[in-house]
């Protein structure tokens, strides 16, 4: 049984490009540029090697790319699913070159999608973080090299110190393993963590719930507490 911890690492705003195409009269949006880097150490002391990660992008691109299944998320989802609710965009290219993972991704007209394309549009700075499962081993100068790497997906993210903080503080204390007989990954049984997990998700949840709730309220103020009122009570009534 190999044991896998959830793996981010955040790629700056700064290496990416927007591209915009028009394909049968229609405009479509990209971003591109290096989504995974290897043979150097990165700002979680973490080093990926070139020939793995050369190996998880094939698998990468067979299974998910070539399929169109290559989805994204906008923002960090608190474990590996991916939520069709909170896709924004497609992974439609991904290739090594040297030590990069070089990636195309189409900004989908769905409502994060959108989101995400009136931030691009309005000028905002956005990065991507790469999500993936791997197996962390420390060589003698304290450097975390990472092995058994497999690769979930490409998310778009706003500023690199939070999601940071986010995943190392909640994300990484969640194990996962490879059934060896399968090939399935699955969280570790009547583990601890797990549980913490699954309680922070439950939040995790119930917070993004609130957020949309409050996102359109009444100008009347009497409608608006009402309507502050209605989605806090649900939301408690659910934790």
């Amino acid at each position: 049984m190999v044991e896998l911890q959830l793996l981010r690492e955040f790629r700056d705003y700064k290496d990416l490009e927007i591209v915009k195409e028009d394909f049968d009269g229609q405009k479509r949006l990209y971003i591109t540029g290096p989504f995974l880097q290897g043979n150097i150490k990165n700002r979680n002391e973490r080093i990926y090697p070139t020939d793995m990660l050369e190996s998880s992008i094939k698998k990468y691109v067979e299974t998910k790319v070539r399929h169109n299944r290559a989805l994204g998320e906008l923002n960090h989802p608190p474990g590996i699913e991916i939520n069709l609710n909170n896709v924004s965009h497609r992974i439609v290219e991904l290739k090594m070159v040297e030590s990069n993972g070089l990636g195309k991704a189409l900004i989908l007209d769905t409502p994060k999608g959108q989101i995400a394309r009136a931030l691009i549009e309005g000028g905002c700075n956005i990065g991507v973080s790469t999500r993936g499962l791997g197996k962390l081993d420390e060589n003698k100068q304290g450097v975390k090299l990472v092995s058994e790497f497999d690769l979930v997906t490409v998310d778009i993210v706003a500023e690199p110190s939070a999601p940071d903080a986010y995943v190392k503080a909640i994300n990484e204390g969640l194990k996962y393993y490879i059934d060896e007989k399968t090939n399935d990954i699955c969280a570790l049984p009547n583990n601890q963590k797990q549980c913490e997990m699954q309680m922070i998700e439950k939040v995790y949840r119930i917070l993004e719930e609130i957020k949309e709730g409050l996102i359109s309220l009444p100008k009347k103020q009497e409608q608006r507490e009402k309507t502050i009122i209605d989605v806090l009570r649900k939301s408690i009534d659910k934790i």
